[in-house]
């Protein structure tokens, strides 16, 4: 949760307090990024591919959440 907080960027600011704090923006690396599947079978894998995809699911709708809250918010700067 804390690193999560601290890696979200600010509605407004557009800029995390991570990257306030140390100039950069945290290295978390990218959902799918593990090339290669773990060497698992049945029901640990069945597990691995659900987890994988509906993290890759909230992360999209995350990215279009943010996306929907910045035109919103032009638009309300805009009628300003």
């Amino acid at each position: 949760m804390e690193l999560s907080l601290r890696a979200t960027p600010h509605s407004k600011l557009m800029i995390s307090s991570f990257e306030m704090t140390f100039g950069r923006v945290m290295p978390l690396g990218d959902i799918g990024q593990a090339k290669e599947i773990p060497n698992i079978s049945g029901r640990q894998k069945a597990y691995y591919e659900w987890l994988r995809d509906n993290l890759a699911t909230i992360h999209k709708a995350v990215a279009e959440s943010k996306a929907e809250t910045k035109v919103e918010d032009q638009r309300q700067y805009d009628q300003q």
